[in-house]
Formats: C-alpha cells, sequence, structure tokens
C-alpha cells in the first residue's frame, strides 16, 4: 500500500512505492527523502569511485550514478538539464571565431603612431588587428589611438562571443524554469529538478567562459583563467560526467570543468593519486549531521509564524523579534545539511582536495559553506562571503569581473544576476535591496561602534550585530510572498529598514576620520 503521505512530486511512481517505508518512518515527504537518501549514498558510492581502475571507467561512473539520481528524484524532469546542457555544447563547438583580428603581447613592446612617435602597447591586452605589413601589425589600441608594431612576441586571440551567447542561453533557460515551477507549484517547497538546474546553469555559463579562455592567447589571461582554461572541447563523455557528476548533483557545489578533468584523470596532484581524505570527508559528515538536527528543529519553529497574526498580538516585540532571529537560524540548518554532506561524499571520492606549490593537501574545491564564518561574521559582508561559496565565486568571477561597464554598473548586474538566479519570488527581491541598502551603511555604523565601543569588545558588538540584521533580512527571503515578508517586517516595526535610513541621514554628518600622517 502506497503511504498516504506521498503528494505529487516528480519522483518516479516505482521509486515512490519502493521508499513508502522510510517515508513512514521519517515522517517526511518523499521528494525530501529521496534528496536526503542520494545525499549519504553519495558517501559509499564516492568509495567506491575511488578504485575505478581508468579515467574512462570513472567518467562513465561518475555519469551513470548522477543519471541514476536526476532519474529517481526528478523522474522525466529530468529531459531539462540534458538538453540545456546539450545545447550550450553546441553553442561553444559551432559558434564561429575570429583567429585573425586580434593579438595579445606578453611584455609591454613600443611602438609608433601615424605621427611616427613612440607609443607604449600594454602587456595582456587583447587589441584588434586593423592592418598587416609583413612582419608589421597595425593595432587599434582604443581612444582613437593606433600603433605600429612588429609582431614577434605576439599571440593570437581567438576572440568570439559564444561564451556570451551560451551563458545568455544557460541564464534565461533556468529563469524559464523558475516560472514553470512558479505557475505549477506556487510558493511551495517541493524539491523539483530546479535546484539541481540552477547548479548545472553555473556550470554551463563557467564552461561557455572556459572555452572561450582556452582560445585566448594566454597573455591575455590571469592566473585563475589560465588554470580553468579548456584548451580543446572535451568530448561527450567528458563533459556529461562533469554534468551529471553524484557528488554533486542534488544540492551542488557546482565546480569547475578544468577540476574536475584534473580529479577523474589524476593530474591533480605530484603523486598521481588521489589522497584519502577520510578526516575531511568524516568531518563534513559529522556537521550535516548535526545540522539535520536544527533542520528538524525548524519543522517545529517555522518561519511562517513571524507573520502569524495570532502569535503576533500574544508576544511583545523582544519575543517577535527573537523568535525571527532564531526560527531564521534553525532554517538555515537546511541548507548546511545538505551542502556539507555533499562535500564529504565528493571527499570520501577524493574530489574536493587540492595540492599548493609546496605539495600541501587541503580540502576546499567543493567547499560551499563555511558554518562558523557565517554564524559568528564580523559583517555583512564577511556572512555572504561564507555563504554558498560556488554561487559566490560564480558571480565575482564570471559576472562581475566579466561584465564590460563601470564598476557601479557592474555591482547592479551582479546582484540582479543573483536575485534572478534563485528565482522570481518577490521575498528574494526586497531581500536583495535591502541587503543592498545594508551594506552601503556598514562603513558608518563601524564608525559610530569605534566613537562609541571599546575597541576590546568591537569583535563582540560587530558578531551580534550582523547576526541580528542578517536574519532579520533573511526572513523576507523565506517567506518568499511580499505580502507575507511584509506582515513579518511590520510585527518588528520595520526596524532594520529604519535603522539603515537613519545610518544614511547620520553618516555625512559624522566627523571625518583623521588621516594618518608620517
Amino acid at each position: 500500500i502506497v503511504s498516504a503521505t506521498m503528494s505529487v512530486v516528480p519522483v518516479p511512481q516505482t521509486v515512490q512505492e519502493a521508499v513508502a517505508p522510510l517515508v513512514d518512518v521519517i515522517g517526511m515527504p518523499v521528494d525530501k527523502v529521496m534528496a536526503i537518501t542520494c545525499l549519504f549514498a553519495t558517501f559509499p558510492l564516492g568509495f567506491v569511485h575511488r578504485f575505478v581502475p581508468t579515467a574512462i571507467g570513472r567518467y562513465l561512473y561518475g555519469l551513470a550514478v548522477g543519471l541514476f539520481y536526476c532519474w529517481a528524484c526528478f523522474g522525466p524532469q529530468m529531459i531539462h538539464p540534458f538538453i540545456s546542457s546539450l545545447i550550450v555544447y553546441l553553442i561553444m563547438a559551432v559558434f564561429p571565431y575570429n583567429t585573425k583580428k586580434y593579438v595579445a603581447f606578453g611584455e609591454s613592446v613600443q611602438g609608433k603612431n601615424e605621427k611616427d612617435e613612440a607609443v607604449d602597447v600594454p602587456a595582456g591586452k587583447e587589441l584588434v588587428v586593423v592592418k598587416r605589413d609583413g612582419d608589421m601589425l597595425l593595432l587599434n589600441l582604443g581612444r582613437g589611438v593606433k600603433a605600429w608594431v612588429n609582431k614577434k612576441g605576439s599571440q593570437v586571440s581567438a576572440v568570439g562571443s559564444g561564451s556570451t551567447v551560451g551563458f545568455l542561453f544557460a541564464f534565461a533557460y533556468i529563469m524559464a524554469c523558475h516560472v514553470y515551477r512558479h505557475w505549477t507549484d506556487p510558493y511551495g517547497w517541493t524539491l523539483d529538478f530546479t535546484g539541481p538546474q540552477m547548479m548545472i546553469t553555473i556550470k554551463l555559463c563557467t564552461f561557455a567562459f572556459n572555452v572561450s579562455d582556452g582560445r585566448r592567447a594566454a597573455a591575455a589571461l590571469d592566473k585563475r583563467q589560465s588554470k580553468l582554461a579548456i584548451k580543446s572541447l572535451p568530448n561527450i563523455l567528458e563533459y556529461f560526467s562533469f554534468i551529471f557528476f553524484f557528488g554533486g548533483f542534488v544540492s551542488g557545489p557546482a565546480f569547475e570543468f578544468m577540476d574536475y578533468k584534473r580529479f577523474v584523470e589524476r593530474t591533480a596532484f605530484s603523486s598521481g593519486r588521489v589522497p584519502w581524505g577520510f578526516k575531511h570527508s568524516l568531518s563534513a559528515l559529522v556537521v550535516g549531521l548535526i545540522s539535520a538536527g536544527g533542520a528538524l528543529a525548524s519543522d517545529i519553529y517555522p518561519v511562517s509564524r513571524c507573520a502569524e497574526q495570532d502569535f503576533i498580538n500574544a508576544n511583545s516585540f523582544v519575543m517577535r523579534y527573537m523568535y525571527m532571529w532564531f526560527s531564521v537560524s534553525l532554517t538555515r540548518f537546511r541548507y548546511y545539511m545538505g551542502w556539507k554532506l555533499a562535500e564529504g561524499g565528493c571527499l570520501m571520492a577524493g574530489f574536493g582536495m587540492e595540492e599548493d606549490k609546496d605539495g600541501k593537501v587541503t580540502a576546499g574545491i567543493t567547499k560551499n559553506v563555511d558554518v562558523f564564518g557565517v554564524e559568528l561574521a564580523p559583517s555583512l559582508s564577511a556572512a555572504i562571503r561564507n555563504w554558498n561559496m560556488g554561487t559566490q565565486s560564480w558571480l565575482v568571477h564570471y559576472v562581475y569581473k566579466r561584465f564590460p561597464a563601470s564598476k557601479m554598473v557592474k555591482l547592479i548586474a551582479t546582484n540582479l544576476a543573483s536575485a534572478m538566479w534563485h528565482g522570481i519570488y518577490p521575498g528574494y527581491y526586497a531581500t536583495f535591496l535591502s541587503a543592498a541598502i545594508w551594506t552601503n551603511v556598514v562603513p558608518v555604523a563601524s564608525k559610530i561602534q569605534n566613537m562609541l565601543i571599546p575597541a576590546s569588545l568591537h569583535r563582540i558588538t560587530s558578531t551580534l550585530g550582523t547576526t541580528l540584521v542578517l536574519n532579520y533580512l533573511t526572513c523576507w527571503f523565506l517567506l518568499l510572498r511580499l505580502e507575507t515578508g511584509y506582515e513579518a517586517m511590520k510585527s518588528v516595526y520595520f526596524c532594520c529598514h529604519i535603522l539603515s535610513v537613519a545610518l544614511m541621514v547620520i553618516g555625512p554628518m559624522l566627523p571625518r576620520s583623521k588621516k594618518k600622517t608620517a
């Protein structure tokens, strides 16, 4: 007999029937039971991955298990990750590149402009070739300046817009998926394919840019880009194994193709072998299990209670605010559980270990959250850096740094991309807008702290202030709805919003810090 707790979820009927006893014992919806089951299964399956003898075998194993996870959790919805990934692959395979009109120099050289005056040509910058005359190139240096330069030392850049097209397609696809989810499950918490699709979107965007970087002149790349550049388009097996690798499929983290390739082909370490890393894996497992307790407690103290009128009427301002802080803190443990279990499973396979130039091995590539870094953060920016680290890296390196605009426009575009990537719920945008305002007034708050509070207490007051503001802002994010979030904020008198406005007004009135003189 199929359990009555089953709901309309993407999990195939045969899988629902198979796990029905487990669903009854745990008392959770089948979609969440399947996700948690896959996360725990990654530990033994990751251990087996270590002993697959060949690179092709490891690519196949990682892909096969990932495809099974995808089918078991999302059934026919697995077509979305496949189709979107295939289209981005084809874009990067067939999109035209111009290999003749761009060059870059490994070091600065001198040329002569059309008036026969000496002109410095910068290193590491891709320049348009206007004309050729034997070994001489006429380059466009920008701002109307052109110069003749000897092509010796120049490197050809295959510059094209395939990476931009791939990025925009992947982003448009996830937005369409968010709209579909909002239409089929408005404001619901059912786990469907959009969760993994968000991680795959990051993979597709980074893949497109890394393939593009592999076709550019080495002199035009920074150290990170050079390390992650894909010199030649990988074959279909390598690519889809990267997309569907079971270690990061259910809850992330997203990772770079070249990191995955070096792991599978055993070229990431000087020894040619993957370190055991069991200590790191078990540590992540312990944190994940502890976080599971907090995740279960979050059902007992739901954030939605903050907006319920009977709760608001029955409690004082202090109790309402403290409940908001407590319930949001507990809800974060759901994310900690998923991310730490995924990290531990990857590490059990050996993926996530990295070797520095001195041969020291550390765990970091698959780390998606620093729990203490978030909970004890001395500032909002520090909390954000330690939260969903794979996504933060994507936003910094592939949105902010790649967007051709002024610093302010880059910042706006990055925040907008982050909000859109998360989804279309109004609560997300209210939170990101409020967080942007708070980020701008934090320096004012720090200045007041320096004026009124002894330096020995700064770390304590900074951490306390950060956690109180962070949970207030996050409440609206978790409530999803604009009206529900409004009621929750109203119950605590919009105190943090009013405080942020007050800091904006007070800021210009504060005395300027005296500059130190030698």
